[in-house]
């Protein structure tokens, strides 16, 4: 299925909980077409102007597991997502090429 791009230019994302590696079936890791090990980054997420989080896990290629400390605003370079359909089952799913934290102005 198609990707889309996602603006996140309006969205903030706070870090909640363990950053876990992203498994195949078979319970594999799951590498990106490079042959980075993927990583499932939990998040709320928050347009600005809305009243209500939405949780949700950003998947993310990196060489090694991403350390955030929890509530840590953080920032996603091209996130994209894609609707998912299996076994009557459906849904979305994020992936990102990058994640960092967000550092504050000075």
């Amino acid at each position: 299925m198609r990707s889309i791009p996602v603006d996140t230019s309006n969205i903030r994302f706070i870090h909640l909980g363990e950053i876990e590696a992203a498994t195949t079936n078979e319970g594999e890791p799951r590498l990106d077409t490079n042959g980075v090990a993927m990583w499932k980054v939990p998040v709320s997420s928050i347009v600005l102007g809305d009243k209500k989080p939405e949780g949700l896990v950003v998947t993310v290629a990196s060489a090694t597991k991403p350390k955030f400390e929890q509530g840590a605003e953080l920032h996603f370079t091209g996130l994209r997502a894609r609707s998912w359909q299996m076994g009557g089952n459906a849904g979305t799913s994020f992936t990102a090429e990058k994640v960092e934290v967000v550092r504050p102005k000075v």
